[in-house]
């Protein structure tokens, strides 16, 4: 599992390039202010999927996922004692964007974490 650093410093838009395993990922997330969800793009040179809603504790690549071949997205809380859900202001802080091996995907399915 590896932390993908997301600051959106209060912003409502942000975009950001990272090397996952050797790949690199374009991020695009936006912030949604009429149904107050965090939505994001994400594309390599494998694929693109567009308009994923930021769920924490789902698989956010889910169905169709040719965009990360050897992996996964997913949101979590940093600590577990945060007991406001992911808004405007906690991506990143609160909340943090993590990719996933495949190992990690099947522990975390059988821990009933995703």
């Amino acid at each position: 599992m590896i932390k993908i650093p997301v600051n959106t410093n209060n912003g409502s838009y942000l975009v950001e390039k990272v090397n996952i395993e050797g790949t690199m990922l374009n991020i695009r997330l936006l912030w949604n202010w009429r149904d107050g969800f965090w939505y994001g793009d994400f594309e390599t040179v494998n694929g693109k999927r567009c308009g994923i809603r930021l769920v924490p504790n789902s698989r956010l690549l889910r169905s169709h996922n040719n965009v990360l071949e050897n992996g996964e997205l997913a949101i979590f809380k940093r600590e577990k004692t945060c007991a406001e859900p992911l808004n405007h202001d906690n991506l990143g802080r609160a909340y943090i964007l993590h990719y996933l091996t495949k190992d990690d995907v099947n522990v975390f399915i059988e821990a009933g974490m995703l």
